[in-house]
């Protein structure tokens, strides 16, 4: 494996929402992508990123969510997280049930800002490659695991 991808879930006003970053997808052409300015190309997803040689799957998304979101990454409850293979990715999916992250500006070189939302409303948004793949293939499963929770 050489990716890791986080996906948390919450409920809020009994709506499940997930979090999700909105990435930069430079486009070459475009003189705003350059300029780190352009709201054209950003997508929805999932913080994500490679494993680092000799690291864990656990320590590169405690690292890649750092990054990626300027939040350090809560500590997971166990029984409420489950661990995916998808191809070469390792996806962390976690129901948050004690703990927050803030939405937040990030507008680093990756991100935009961060975003919790309806999980009825994710396929509707402009989404990374790979979420348009993985969210339909677990979506009911994960809602499952929330309404489990509660």
């Amino acid at each position: 494996m050489s990716n890791v991808a986080i996906v948390l879930l919450k409920v809020v006003n009994n709506n499940i929402q997930m979090f999700m970053v909105m990435n930069k997808q430079y486009d070459k052409s475009c003189a705003d992508c350059r300029s780190h300015i352009c709201t054209t190309h950003l997508l929805y997803g999932n913080p994500a990123g490679e494993l680092e040689k000799n690291e864990t799957f656990q320590d590169a998304a405690i690292r890649e969510f750092l990054e990626e979101t300027d939040c350090v990454l809560p500590q997971l409850n166990t029984k409420h997280t489950r661990i995916y293979k998808e191809h070469d990715t390792i996806i962390i999916m976690s129901v948050l049930t004690d703990v927050d992250i803030p939405e937040k500006i990030v507008n680093n070189d990756e991100i935009a800002f961060t975003q919790w939302v309806d999980i009825d409303e994710v396929m509707k948004l402009p989404l990374l490659k790979i979420c348009k793949k993985m969210f339909p293939k677990y979506r009911s499963e994960w809602i499952n695991l929330v309404k489990a929770t509660l």
